[in-house]
C-alpha cells in the first residue's frame, strides 16, 4: 500500500484535493546537496471516492493507494513504453532493414504516439486509479 501524508487545500460536495510532496529517488539521496538532479514539488491530487466527513481545508491526510494499482501505472507509464522502444530497436534493424537515423524517429514517433494514447484515455485512468483518503488527527496539548 502506497501512502502519503498531505494537506487538504479544496472540498467540494463530491471531491476534495490535496496537495503532497512529490519527491524525485534522488531527493531522498544523502548525496543530494551536492547533485543537482535533486527534485522536490508540490503536486494536487483530486480525491473523488470514499470522502470522510468532517474534513476541513488545512487538514493533514494520508492518501492511500493500493499496490496493484500503482503497479498497474507503473506498468503504463514506464513497462509499456520501454518494451516498446526495445522491441522496436531489436526487430526493426532485422525485419525491416532501417537505419539508425529512420530507427530514431521511428521510436521518437511512437512514444510521441503513446503519450497521446495515455492523455486520451486519461478519464478512464482517473476512474480506474483511485485514492483513498484518511484524516490524520493532530495531537494538541
Amino acid at each position: 500500500m502506497e501512502c502519503r501524508i498531505g494537506r487538504v487545500t479544496a472540498i467540494r460536495p463530491t471531491e476534495v484535493e490535496v496537495e503532497v510532496l512529490q519527491m524525485s529517488a534522488c531527493s531522498s539521496c544523502h548525496a543530494r546537496g551536492a547533485c543537482t538532479a535533486s527534485d522536490m514539488r508540490m503536486r494536487t491530487v483530486t480525491i473523488t471516492r470514499d470522502l470522510p466527513v468532517g474534513l476541513s481545508v488545512g487538514d493533514p491526510v494520508q492518501i492511500i493507494a493500493d499496490d496493484p494499482k500503482v503497479l498497474q501505472a507503473s506498468a503504463y507509464a514506464y513497462i509499456i513504453p520501454l518494451v516498446l522502444i526495445i522491441l522496436e530497436a531489436v526487430l526493426l534493424p532485422k525485419y525491416f532493414g532501417i537505419g539508425e537515423m529512420a530507427l530514431i524517429g521511428v521510436t521518437l514517433a511512437t512514444v510521441a504516439l503513446y503519450a497521446v494514447v495515455l492523455w486520451i484515455l486519461r478519464d478512464h485512468f482517473k476512474r480506474v486509479f483511485t485514492f483513498r483518503i484518511r484524516p490524520l488527527r493532530e495531537a494538541h496539548d
